[in-house]
């Protein structure tokens, strides 16, 4: 239409693109900011978007995830290689030590309310972040309870979420903000 000012194609000329189709997952808590951001970034007057609540019914899907080692480890073997592997200054845990590591179940970011979730699926270590004094003394010593830290415990996702735009959306302007860093220091 006259008077418009397009991104692609010109005044009065129709033009046809192939368009992606991008969907996340977000808490509702940020809504209005994941709108914000998508106003910001989209390259022309009015984005096309849903929002869809979801409703997790099954108790087999959620935030964490439970798997196994190929062969079991000390406690403090294992807690070593997840400080060296997840690049961590320190991890706090509580539970016996005295016994083996095979079933371990991690949530990235702060995971605290899954403590009794991670003990009833019959994880032998919890990883998570956010973990409160009490937190620490729901599983009894029937397995060990670790807090990497909130932003330790997800911040490495965004380069493989960053690869799979890049990969998947070769018109898709991705980056890695570099914003968002970690400002608890530790003496």
């Amino acid at each position: 239409m006259q008077g418009s000012n397009p991104y692609i194609g010109q005044v009065n000329d129709i033009e046809t693109v192939e368009e992606d189709r991008i969907e996340v997952v977000f808490p509702s808590r940020i809504q209005k900011k994941v709108i914000e951001v998508l106003y910001k970034n989209h390259p022309y007057e009015e984005p096309a978007f849903d929002i869809v609540r979801l409703e997790n019914i099954s108790r087999k899907v959620g935030l964490g995830r439970i798997g196994y080692l190929h062969s079991p480890m000390e406690t403090e073997q294992f807690l070593k290689f997840a400080k060296e592997t997840l690049q961590l200054n320190m991890i706090k845990y509580s539970g016996k030590i005295d016994k083996k590591i095979e079933c371990v179940a991690v949530c990235g970011g702060g995971g605290a309310g899954y403590v009794a979730q991670a003990l009833a699926a019959g994880a032998d270590i919890f990883l998570t972040g956010d973990l409160k004094y009490h937190d620490f003394f729901i599983p009894e010593n029937k397995m060990i309870v670790a807090d990497i830290g909130h932003f330790e415990g997800e911040h490495f996702i965004r380069e493989i979420i960053y690869n799979e735009l890049k990969e998947n959306f070769s018109n898709f302007a991705a980056f890695i903000s570099e914003s968002e860093k970690l400002e608890i220091k530790y003496i």
